[in-house]
């Protein structure tokens, strides 16, 4: 008979089996999905939400404003089953990934996100173009929201591409009850840092509109009618002051001449004398 304690075996016996999970799961993503000769042949199911179009295609202006609007990604709805999700990001072109060359993953807008992605990588380890998704934390929308200016940019892989606008991908691999593997991926863009919108427009066929030159006598021009407006918008505050404080003036008055009215001092009629001399005063400026 054994004498090793029985919490100890079955301590033992669970790493075993995360061990053979980890091993078989390698197995089955033994193909490299980082070349992108091995992502021709699946499936365009990822849409983008939120990005842009430049003169290539779609594009996220990372720099724009963002009001809301955030850069997602929405998976196909087969995908609502699976047990976990890993999406990743790759540079879509022919070259020698490295680690130099790895494109960083963007950041989820959703914290539980980033938690249960960094607890699944314990097991799981994730290289830095990867994420872990649950499914179920996404409802049935399955729609992941991701920073719009936590992407890395275009321009930075120039060099590894070969190419003035470099094109990423996102890639998704659905680890399904059976055993199985399914992967998916996006349409190809691109991400710069801000859109040059009359380059962008022109690009697309659209009309773009005429700047005016500024000259010296513009200028002059511009500076004057600036000062005008200031000096409009001063006078505008003055009477709105002038006219709160009449009002006020003729609030009171009014209530000093009611209760004069209703005093029965012989000294409150001398005074209520000279308030409506005041009020013929008044009455002949607002008619001239």
């Amino acid at each position: 008979m054994s004498n090793v304690p029985s919490d100890i075996s079955d301590s033992d016996s669970s790493d075993d089996e995360d061990i053979v999970d980890a091993l078989m799961e390698q197995l089955l993503t033994d193909e490299d999905v980082c070349q992108k000769s091995n992502r021709i042949s699946l499936e365009t199911k990822i849409v983008l939400v939120n990005f842009n179009v430049s003169e290539n295609g779609p594009c996220n202006y990372r720099d724009g404003t963002v009001l809301g609007d955030h850069t997602a990604a929405v998976l196909p709805s087969s995908f609502n089953n699976a047990l976990r999700v890993k999406i990743s990001i790759h540079l879509n072109h022919e070259f020698e990934p490295s680690p130099a060359n790895t494109v960083i993953a963007p950041s989820f807008v959703r914290k539980h996100l980033k938690a249960s992605s960094q607890q699944m990588a314990r097991k799981w380890p994730l290289a830095k173009n990867e994420l872990w998704i649950v499914p179920s934390e996404l409802g049935s929308s399955l729609k992941v929201d991701f920073k719009k200016r936590n992407w890395d940019l275009s321009r930075g892989f120039r060099k590894v591409c070969n190419t003035l606008w470099p094109n990423f991908v996102l890639l998704a691999e659905a680890y399904m009850v059976d055993g199985s593997i399914n992967r998916v991926i996006s349409d190809e863009f691109e991400v710069r840092s801000k859109e040059q919108s009359n380059k962008s427009r022109a690009a697309r066929g659209l009309s773009t509109q005429s700047k005016r030159r500024r000259t010296p006598e513009t200028e002059a021009r511009a500076v004057k009618l600036r000062a005008w407006r200031a000096d409009i918008i001063d006078k505008r505050e003055q009477i709105a002051n002038m006219l709160s404080r009449q009002t006020e003036n003729d609030t009171k008055f009014h209530f000093i001449k009611a209760i004069l009215n209703t005093c029965s001092d012989p000294a409150a009629l001398p005074l209520l004398n000279q308030c409506q001399q005041q009020t013929l005063k008044m009455k002949r400026w607002k008619h001239n």
